[in-house]
């Protein structure tokens, strides 16, 4: 998995890319995004409880259908609450899922199984990009050591390859926007 910084990052691009009033007066909607852009890490809530907290990271969580269902749980409480705009709600919310799944599948995966069950319902297969973009998280398998060993240096690496990637296209981002304001 990319780390928090890299799928944040992803989800501020994706917010760039897709509100029409960007500005950082909109912390709220930007937050949300961010949010949603690190939704499927949460799988590791449940084993960390347990003492295992890679138990569950990167199954059906990281899937195409758990993507989908995050949009339709959006949609469901936007319809609740009278808000329109449902097929936009279901692509952002679902884009920015599947987002974060699909960047877990470019990163150098070291434990078993590799990858993410990135077409899980359609497919219960493991599936790694066979070009890996990101090098590898270093995390250990009991809660107990979990949030320290976080802290390598290795993870400082992974930082640092994020924000190379990242950086220059929300820069690019934020010209592009900016040029558009301009000419308005």
């Amino acid at each position: 998995m990319p780390l928090p910084i890299g799928h944040s990052l992803a989800g501020y691009l994706t917010y760039l890319g897709v509100e029409r009033d960007v500005t950082f007066r909109r912390w709220k909607i930007i937050l949300l995004y961010l949010f949603c852009a690190n939704l499927p890490d949460l799988d590791i809530l449940p084993g960390f409880l347990m003492g295992l907290p890679n138990r569950y990271h990167h199954g059906i969580s990281h899937s195409l259908g758990f993507a989908i269902l995050a949009g339709m749980l959006v949609i469901l409480y936007k319809r609740w609450r009278g808000h329109g705009h449902l097929l936009r709600s279901l692509s952002i919310t679902s884009g920015l899922y599947f987002t974060h799944v699909l960047l877990d599948c470019l990163i150098v995966d070291t434990s078993f199984p590799y990858g993410v069950q990135l077409l899980w319902p359609l497919s219960s297969q493991y599936v790694i990009s066979p070009v890996l973009l990101f090098p590898t998280v270093y995390k250990a398998n009991t809660s107990g050591a979990f949030l320290g060993s976080l802290f390598q240096f290795g993870n400082l690496k992974l930082i640092g390859v994020e924000l190379l990637y990242f950086l220059p296209l929300v820069g690019a981002a934020h010209l592009i926007l900016r040029r558009r304001r301009e000419r308005s």
